[in-house]
């Protein structure tokens, strides 16, 4: 269906998501001041901490 090639460019193409995404998460990105988001977040890094990391 897509090839060696086209296999290799999707791999490479989730690959850099994942990056991008686990660095923007790392460090804590927010959007600019002004700007909202379309998306609902699914669990808040408050609601993480509060669960999740012991104090």
């Amino acid at each position: 269906m897509l090839g060696e090639t086209g296999v290799v460019e999707l791999v490479g193409l989730l690959g850099y998501y994942a990056l991008v995404s686990m660095t923007l998460n790392t460090f804590e990105v927010e959007l600019p001041e002004g700007e909202t988001s379309d998306l609902v977040p699914w669990r808040t890094r408050s609601y993480i901490r509060e669960r999740f990391i012991v104090a």
